[in-house]
């Protein structure tokens, strides 16, 4: 079965997530409880952290243009984790929007043999907990434009 680009960078954008742990040098190991958005079980849902990514059938947004051949995906990550006795929730959030950062923009554009034009930070969103409650959690979200040729959607197409 042939993999769609969109499905490729979908993949590589899940592989960077799987680095976040404390022996890659993050402040978590979210990254050992890794799931895609469109969940088929509950498994390691209970524990924390968990990190959850954006499937391109579920949260994301592709946008293509037909002028230039360039596309842009829209892909989100979502982290929960508790908060430890004796810090604050405002900087766990900070601390985990700044591991999913450095996970995805690793400052290189050419990964797994995938051209990504560019892989640009589009935000986050940082939700506290309530009075009494010890979870925080965090939505990051980025932007991965490449070049695509709309009739073959699975040929990697890389720059002159």
């Amino acid at each position: 079965m042939t993999t769609t680009i969109d499905q490729l960078i979908v993949d590589v954008f899940a592989a960077r997530l799987a680095l976040i742990t404390i022996a890659n040098g993050y402040t978590s190991s979210a990254g050992e409880n890794l799931h895609a958005d469109n969940l088929s079980s509950d498994a390691d849902l209970d524990s924390f952290p968990r990190l959850i990514y954006g499937d391109p059938t579920e949260e994301t947004l592709e946008m293509y243009s037909e002028s230039t051949g360039r596309n842009a995906l829209t892909l989100t990550a979502t982290m929960h984790d508790k908060i430890p006795d004796g810090y604050i929730a405002g900087s766990v959030a900070r601390r985990h929007v700044g591991d999913i950062k450095k996970a995805v923009v690793q400052g290189t554009r050419r990964f797994d043999g995938l051209l990504f034009e560019e892989v640009v930070y589009a935000g986050r969103i940082i939700d506290l907990p309530e009075t009494g409650e010890s979870t925080v959690s965090v939505e990051v979200s980025f932007t991965a434009t490449y070049i695509e040729n709309i009739g073959d959607p699975y040929t990697v197409l890389t720059n002159p």
